[in-house]
């Protein structure tokens, strides 16, 4: 699958979990996911590469507690499984060293 057509999916996976999409200049500083007045936001930097554009908004919907593997598209899911595996060996490599 084109990472475009992956982001395509990732964005209306987002909206489907109550997220709102906003595309701004960021000039590579940021991105994201955040909550202004209650509402769930990312923030998509439009200076990055789709490839780029992807990871945020991947990286956004891999902390979601609540969003279900189950009914999402295979190769987002694949990703998002990555990203939440990758972030955990990184949480247990950190506090075996302290």
């Amino acid at each position: 699958m084109h990472s475009l057509d992956l982001l395509q999916i990732a964005l209306e996976t987002a909206r489907k979990n109550g997220f709102s999409i906003r595309r701004e200049w960021l000039g590579g500083v940021a991105g994201g996911k955040c909550r202004l007045g209650g509402k769930k936001i990312i923030f998509i930097d439009s200076s990055l590469s789709i490839l780029e554009q992807l990871e945020q908004v991947t990286s956004s919907l891999a902390t979601e507690s609540n969003l279900s593997l189950i009914d999402m598209d295979p190769a987002l899911s694949k990703v998002i499984r990555a990203i939440r595996e990758a972030r955990s060996d990184l949480a247990s490599t950190s506090s075996a060293t302290i």
